[in-house]
Protein backbone atom coordinates (compact mmCIF):
# COMPACT_ATOMS: atom_id res chain seq x y z
CA UNK A 1 0.00 0.00 0.00
CA UNK A 2 1.25 3.48 -0.76
CA UNK A 3 2.48 5.47 2.22
CA UNK A 4 0.52 8.60 3.15
CA UNK A 5 2.42 11.82 3.72
CA UNK A 6 0.72 14.58 5.75
CA UNK A 7 2.09 18.06 5.26
CA UNK A 8 1.22 21.67 5.95
CA UNK A 9 2.30 22.54 2.37
CA UNK A 10 -0.12 24.82 0.52
CA UNK A 11 0.82 23.56 -2.94
CA UNK A 12 2.34 20.45 -4.49
CA UNK A 13 3.40 19.74 -8.05
CA UNK A 14 4.64 16.54 -9.70
CA UNK A 15 8.20 16.39 -11.02
CA UNK A 16 9.69 14.36 -13.85
CA UNK A 17 7.40 11.82 -15.51
CA UNK A 18 4.77 11.88 -12.76
CA UNK A 19 1.14 12.92 -12.54
CA UNK A 20 -0.92 14.19 -9.61
CA UNK A 21 -4.32 12.45 -9.41
CA UNK A 22 -7.41 13.13 -7.33
CA UNK A 23 -8.85 9.65 -6.60
CA UNK A 24 -12.60 9.27 -7.13
CA UNK A 25 -14.60 8.36 -4.07
CA UNK A 26 -16.31 4.99 -4.40
CA UNK A 27 -19.82 4.56 -3.06
CA UNK A 28 -19.96 2.31 -0.02
CA UNK A 29 -23.20 0.70 -1.19
CA UNK A 30 -23.54 -1.80 -4.03
CA UNK A 31 -26.17 -1.60 -6.76
CA UNK A 32 -28.05 -4.33 -4.88
CA UNK A 33 -28.18 -2.23 -1.71
CA UNK A 34 -25.46 -3.95 0.33
CA UNK A 35 -23.19 -1.71 2.39
CA UNK A 36 -19.45 -2.31 2.05
CA UNK A 37 -16.97 -1.67 4.86
CA UNK A 38 -14.32 0.96 4.12
CA UNK A 39 -11.51 -1.58 3.83
CA UNK A 40 -13.28 -3.32 0.89
CA UNK A 41 -12.32 -0.45 -1.42
CA UNK A 42 -8.63 -1.09 -0.78
CA UNK A 43 -8.91 -4.62 -2.18
CA UNK A 44 -9.70 -3.50 -5.72
CA UNK A 45 -6.81 -3.95 -8.10
CA UNK A 46 -7.43 -0.73 -10.02
CA UNK A 47 -8.71 2.73 -9.18
CA UNK A 48 -10.05 5.70 -11.10
CA UNK A 49 -8.98 9.31 -10.64
CA UNK A 50 -8.83 12.72 -12.27
CA UNK A 51 -5.48 14.11 -13.43
CA UNK A 52 -4.86 17.47 -11.75
CA UNK A 53 -1.37 18.20 -13.08
CA UNK A 54 1.49 16.62 -14.98
CA UNK A 55 5.22 16.83 -14.37
CA UNK A 56 7.47 18.67 -16.82
CA UNK A 57 9.10 15.49 -18.11
CA UNK A 58 12.80 14.72 -18.06
CA UNK A 59 15.84 14.46 -20.29
CA UNK A 60 16.66 11.27 -22.16
CA UNK A 61 19.63 9.25 -20.86
CA UNK A 62 21.94 10.88 -23.44
CA UNK A 63 20.89 14.31 -22.12
CA UNK A 64 20.05 15.65 -25.56
CA UNK A 65 16.31 15.09 -25.91
CA UNK A 66 13.50 16.17 -23.63
CA UNK A 67 10.96 13.42 -22.90
CA UNK A 68 7.48 14.73 -22.14
CA UNK A 69 4.01 13.25 -21.72
CA UNK A 70 1.66 14.58 -24.40
CA UNK A 71 -0.86 11.75 -23.98
CA UNK A 72 -2.17 12.88 -20.59
CA UNK A 73 -3.60 16.29 -19.75
CA UNK A 74 -5.18 17.91 -16.73
CA UNK A 75 -8.82 16.86 -16.42
CA UNK A 76 -8.38 13.35 -17.87
CA UNK A 77 -10.04 10.48 -15.99
CA UNK A 78 -7.52 7.66 -15.68
CA UNK A 79 -7.43 4.06 -14.53
CA UNK A 80 -4.39 3.17 -12.41
CA UNK A 81 -3.03 0.37 -10.24
CA UNK A 82 -4.46 0.60 -6.71
CA UNK A 83 -1.09 0.04 -5.04
CA UNK A 84 0.97 2.37 -7.26
CA UNK A 85 2.26 5.79 -6.35
CA UNK A 86 2.32 7.80 -3.16
CA UNK A 87 -0.63 9.21 -1.23
CA UNK A 88 -0.37 12.84 -0.17
CA UNK A 89 -2.78 14.75 2.05
CA UNK A 90 -3.04 18.46 1.38
CA UNK A 91 -5.42 20.00 3.88
CA UNK A 92 -8.44 17.68 3.87
CA UNK A 93 -7.87 16.49 0.28
CA UNK A 94 -6.18 13.17 -0.42
CA UNK A 95 -4.07 13.18 -3.60
CA UNK A 96 -1.92 10.53 -5.24
CA UNK A 97 1.32 11.00 -7.17
CA UNK A 98 1.87 8.35 -9.85
CA UNK A 99 4.58 7.53 -12.35
CA UNK A 100 3.21 7.89 -15.87
CA UNK A 101 3.87 4.17 -16.42
CA UNK A 102 1.43 3.34 -13.59
CA UNK A 103 -1.47 4.84 -15.55
CA UNK A 104 -3.23 1.95 -17.28
CA UNK A 105 -5.77 3.82 -19.42
CA UNK A 106 -7.42 7.15 -20.12
CA UNK A 107 -11.18 6.80 -19.72
CA UNK A 108 -13.81 8.46 -21.90
CA UNK A 109 -15.89 11.23 -20.39
CA UNK A 110 -19.22 10.01 -19.06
Amino acid sequence: MAATVKTPAKTAAPLGLRVMVLPEEKPNQTAGGLYLPDNMHDRRKTKIGKVLSIGPGKLSPDGLNHIHVPVLKAGDRVLYDAFAGHDFEQGNVSLRFLDVDDVIAVLDAE
